[in-house]
């Protein structure tokens, strides 16, 4: 809700979204086709001069539920852990909370408080993803070159 990018990484409008559903400005129609079948997309919308006000309402943990029932898999885009409790109110009505860390610029100890902060909370945490990891760099050679070869039991190597 305070930078919003996934509309413009997808193509969409957003004029309406998370932050007028949640304003009580639109109805659950905020759901956009994504840009693969299936993939439904909901944009922030404007920017909100309160997003963590409109995050702690009664109309996110019922938004939640609805996508729930309609949908396999969601999966909510929030700001940095660290910087605003818009990462932490939403983790209340999560299942899990993955936490992305940007490789070479995240630091071990701000991983280390965010999983507290996490914790402290009782969200269910479940793993940290690297991003913008070069795997080419010295460390992660070997990691890209190691291959694994699987046989059956019954396998008598002929």
């Amino acid at each position: 809700l305070r930078r919003p990018r996934i509309h413009k990484l997808f193509g969409l409008s957003n004029t309406k979204g998370l932050s007028t559903y949640l304003a009580g400005a639109s109805s659950i129609d905020i759901v956009q086709e994504g840009p693969l079948p299936g993939l439904g997309v909901i944009t922030s919308g404007p920017i909100p001069p309160n997003p963590s006000e409109l995050l702690s309402s009664k109309r996110m943990p019922a938004l939640v539920r609805t996508l729930a029932q309609r949908y396999d898999i969601v999966i909510y885009d929030s700001s940095p852990l660290l910087s605003v409790a818009d990462s932490l109110i939403l983790s209340k009505v999560m299942d899990g909370t993955i936490i992305v860390a940007r490789a070479a610029r995240t630091t071990y100890e701000e991983v280390r408080r965010g999983v507290k902060s996490l914790s402290d909370i009782k969200s269910n945490i479940l793993g940290v993803v690297i991003n913008a990891l070069d795997a080419g760099k010295r460390g992660y050679y070997y990691y890209r070159h190691y291959h694994y070869y699987y046989t059956s039991e019954d396998d008598d190597g002929k």
